[in-house]
C-alpha cells in the first residue's frame, strides 16, 4: 500500500487512518532520521472540531516531555497542546527497537 511513498505521506496516511478509527482530538507522529534517511519528521492530524491550524512543531515541543518518558505509563494526562483543558494521551514508539519513532494519540 505504501511502497514507493514519502516517508511523509506513509505518515499522512497512518495518522489519517488512527485518528478515523479510533475518533481521537489528535495524531501526532515523528519519524526519526533512521526512517527516511533525513532529517527529522514531524506530523499532525486534528480532528474538524479542534484546531486546524496546530502546527507539528508547536505540538511536538509541547508533548516534548512525554515523548522522552517511559511509554508504559500511557496513557497520561497533560495540557491539551491542540485546545484548551487537560487531555489524555497515549504514547507509542515505533520499530522493532523502537527506532522509527514515535506516535502519539490524544
Amino acid at each position: 500500500m505504501w511502497s514507493g511513498d514519502e516517508p511523509s505521506q506513509i505518515g499522512r496516511t497512518l495518522l489519517d487512518a488512527v485518528l478515523g478509527l479510533l475518533r481521537l482530538d489528535f495524531a501526532y507522529l515523528r519519524l526519526g532520521d533512521s526512517f527516511g534517511g533525513g532529517p527529522p519528521i514531524e506530523l499532525i492530524q486534528v480532528a474538524q472540531r479542534r484546531n486546524p491550524a496546530a502546527q507539528p512543531e508547536e505540538v511536538g515541543r509541547a508533548l516534548n516531555d512525554w515523548r522522552a518518558g517511559d511509554p508504559s505509563t500511557s496513557p497520561v494526562l497533560v495540557p491539551n497542546p491542540v485546545g484548551e483543558g487537560k487531555i489524555v494521551i497515549a504514547l507509542r514508539r515505533l520499530g522493532l527497537q523502537e527506532q522509527i519513532g514515535t506516535l502519539v494519540a490524544g
